[in-house]
């Protein structure tokens, strides 16, 4: 038995030499770990181009006002001026909430929430920054309240005000018991109409009854004329940082590679009135390039005497220009040379049976508010998309900015929480332009799509061919009349987001499972955030499976199901020495005159022939 085992300890060793040999793994921790089935785009260093090194490389903060105002906006290409909009949200009887609690009653969602307690108890959510929207109606959603409702009734009271301090009524409910009590649900949604449209900058919700200290509020749904009006989270978008204070503060940028650069550009909305640039080879130690300009206007454009030569680079805010204000900061813009960029691998090649995995090559993407154009004219050959992300297809679009180095790690330490969910919580455009397969009198072409999360317009040669409507659809359009043979083709695809995101959540803390995005289902539901994950930015969107261009003839056999049932034999269960099997399939013609024949189906050694 001893010799045995030091048999089996030998041979384990030196396979694990043999492994450590091989080249199989792209790394610890990353997906997929075999470079043959990576689909992504390879990052090599350009040291001839004079260009912005800055642009989609991963960007680190010291802080963040929320989950969405985070650093990966200063180096996203977007340039505002306009101040974004923010909330400060408190209690009658805590004050002002964390960052984790912000969102709890504005996510959409009703399993998180936010006790109050005390007599009259209320919360109040400030609108800062950009202009509140015009609302006339709440949706209340309040969560686990047991108590048995008073005689005298209870109200709930929505005031409004653009100080804090003078407040006017905006709308009331009144009730006599409790919605749901009758089937002793402790949770339930009550309406309160406003008597006209408002559009102040502060709401305080009041909640008033007798015999009732403690109330969870779970959601507050703002509308107007019926449509939804959002004041937070990742359905409000600016692309901007904001840090969470007032006193010393910074953002950085990893070039990717030690550069040279003679030019930082930064695009303020709030700017600092002292600091200074600094740069490191390593991310840890930081040395003083210049101070920060002193002057007022809205851009600094700081071409150095001499040009500098490192990795990182780092704006260090130490003094905003308005006291207790917010550092808010648009673009970071680095010039010089060196730095990598990602470049596509090779489209896949057709197969011998006309069939062509689409998949490399020439996939773009990009966020769709920043597309001006129809899918119509996506879809055209020659579109000029060259300033668009590389694509990888399949993988979601944080997969993509990943794998062109857009993005810190969300895989590791605190990173996601300088990634944008605002930013990913948006439509995609994706771009493909493709040689296609010959194909011969009398055959079809189909495009298929194995998934999409959440849902998607596909258009193909300036043409819009079909949707899909849902993430475990799959999608497949016969595009005979469409396709090019043996030419360029286009194909544009729009991924739409899910209509009900809710909000961040981190996977410890009073936020509780799941959320909004249960009302979007079939989706990835655990990516709105779980107690073992936090919320993925983009709630995995994209082009997550196998895009495929394939052949067939006149004739298709679609959905093939095979069942078995056991105990059909001698005896029943538990003998399982015999089953029934069955078989359906759907046959399809595709042409437009009749087609005989017969459809075979083998078991083993076993053929069955079924006319049809």
């Amino acid at each position: 038995m001893v010799d045995c085992v030091k048999i089996i300890a030998v041979f384990l060793f030196a396979a694990s030499l043999v492994a450590s040999a091989q080249k199989y793994t792209r790394g610890i921790g990353i997906y997929p770990g075999d470079p043959a089935q990576y689909d992504g785009p390879w990052l090599q260093v350009d040291a001839k181009t004079y260009r912005n090194l800055a642009l989609h490389r991963p960007a680190y903060q010291s802080s963040a006002y929320d989950y969405n105002l985070t650093a990966q906006l200063v180096t996203d290409g977007i340039k505002e001026t306009a101040l974004p909009r923010w909330t400060v949200v408190s209690t009658s009887d805590r004050g002002v909430l964390p960052k984790t609690e912000r969102e709890a009653f504005l996510d959409e969602g009703v399993v998180s929430d936010v006790e109050i307690a005390g007599d009259a108890p209320w919360v109040q959510f400030d609108i800062e920054g950009a202009a509140p929207p015009e609302i006339d109606h709440m949706d209340v959603w309040l969560r686990k309240v047991y108590a048995q409702p008073p005689q005298g009734g209870w109200t709930i009271v929505v005031s409004g005000s653009d100080d804090g301090t003078a407040w006017h009524e905006a709308g009331r409910f009144t009730g006599v018991e409790f919605p749901g009590r009758h089937n002793d649900e402790p949770s339930f949604m009550v309406p309160v109409s406003f008597t006209a449209p408002v559009r102040f900058h502060v709401y305080r919700v009041t909640f008033s009854a007798a015999n009732v200290k403690k109330w969870g509020v779970a959601d507050i749904e703002l509308s107007d004329r019926g449509q939804d009006a959002h004041i937070t989270g990742p359905e409000v978008f600016s692309s901007a940082w904001m840090s969470a204070g007032s006193g010393e503060d910074w953002v950085s940028v990893d070039l990717g590679a030690e550069c040279t650069f003679d030019r930082v550009a930064l695009a303020w909305i709030a700017r600092a009135s002292a600091g200074e640039i600094q740069f490191s080879d390593d991310g840890s130690q930081w040395k003083t390039l210049q101070s920060l300009p002193a002057g007022a206007g809205p851009n600094d454009d700081i071409r150095l005497a001499e040009p500098a030569r490192a990795r990182w680079v780092r704006v260090l805010m130490t003094r905003p220009a308005e006291a207790d204000g917010h550092y808010i900061l648009s673009e970071l813009e680095v010039y010089g040379r060196g730095g990598p960029v990602a470049v596509p691998q090779s489209a896949s090649a057709g197969a011998s049976d006309g069939s062509l995995q689409l998949a490399r090559g020439a996939w773009r993407l990009q966020r769709a508010s920043q597309v001006a154009a129809t899918g119509e004219q996506l879809s055209q050959a020659g579109f000029t998309d060259a300033d668009w992300m590389v694509a990888t297809v399949p993988g979601t679009v944080l997969t993509s900015y990943l794998n062109d180095g857009a993005i810190a790690d969300p895989n590791f330490g605190e990173n996601q929480y300088a990634i944008s969910d605002s930013f990913f919580t948006a439509d995609f455009w994706y771009r493909d332009e493709f040689t296609a397969p010959a194909l011969t009198t009398g055959r079809h072409a189909w495009l298929n799509f194995d998934g999409v999360n959440w849902k998607a317009e596909v258009y193909l040669n300036g043409q819009h061919v079909g949707f899909i409507d849902g993430a475990f659809l799959r999608g497949r359009f016969d595009v005979t009349a469409l396709i090019h043979p043996g030419a360029k083709n286009a194909l544009a695809v729009r991924v739409l987001r899910n209509a009900h995101p809710g909000g961040t959540k981190d996977k410890e803390g009073a936020n509780l499972n799941g959320g909004a995005l249960g009302r979007d289902n079939p989706t990835y539901h655990a990516s709105i955030g779980w107690d073992w994950m936090p919320t993925i930015r983009g709630r995995n969107t994209g082009i997550w499976s196998n895009v495929t261009l394939t052949q067939s003839g006149a004739v298709t056999i679609e959905n093939p199901q095979v069942t078995s049932s056991l105990g059909s034999g001698p005896g029943p269960l538990p003998d399982s020495s015999t089953a029934d099997v069955t078989i359906a399939a759907t046959v399809h013609n595709q042409e437009m005159h009749a087609v005989s024949g017969a459809l075979r189906a083998k078991f083993g050694d076993i053929t069955v022939d079924m006319p049809v």
